[in-house]
């Protein structure tokens, strides 16, 4: 085989596998501006970033990290909940729904559909609210104080 013949294999093999290391960002966008650079793709199912013992990171995944500042994931959580405890049981609920929160100065309570409209209203004595007559769906439950200066939502399920 000359030499010639031998590099028409080779050059096709390399295109190949140049072509295949490279992954097109068919949905998604960049949006950059002066203070950072935000880059998405829809699809994307996950990027782990790995690093060995003492050696450099190893990103995988569409979109690789173009920035070394590192990424950090922060929680948020709301200090009223912190205090006080909210949560509504049973949840799904089918005849009545328990709020458990020891902040004494809720007064009324309402419950809305998604589209924010109130369907039933009243005060609130700290005792289960009868959801029974509701029809099945997804709902909030806003309690509101006193002085109507803290209102907080839970959202629930009514079977």
């Amino acid at each position: 085989m000359t030499r010639r013949q031998l590099l028409l294999p080779v050059l096709l093999l390399a295109a190949y596998w140049a072509r295949g290391q490279t992954l097109v960002n068919s949905a998604g966008a960049s949006i950059s501006s002066a203070a950072m650079h935000v880059e998405f793709s829809v699809g994307e199912i996950a990027v782990t970033t790995i690093q060995p013992n003492g050696s450099s990171p190893v990103t995988q995944g569409l979109l690789q990290p173009w920035d070394k500042a590192p990424f950090v994931i922060t929680e948020t959580s709301d200090p009223f909940v912190a205090q006080y405890g909210l949560k509504c049981y049973p949840n799904p609920a089918a005849e009545d729904l328990a709020v458990l929160t020891a902040y004494p100065d809720f007064e009324t309570y309402q419950i809305l559909d998604l589209s924010g409209q109130v369907l039933q209203q009243g005060r609130f004595n700290y005792q289960p609210v009868q959801v029974r007559n509701l029809p099945a769906g997804y709902f909030a439950i806003r309690l509101i104080s006193k002085d109507q200066s803290i209102a907080k939502t839970l959202k629930f399920i009514k079977l």
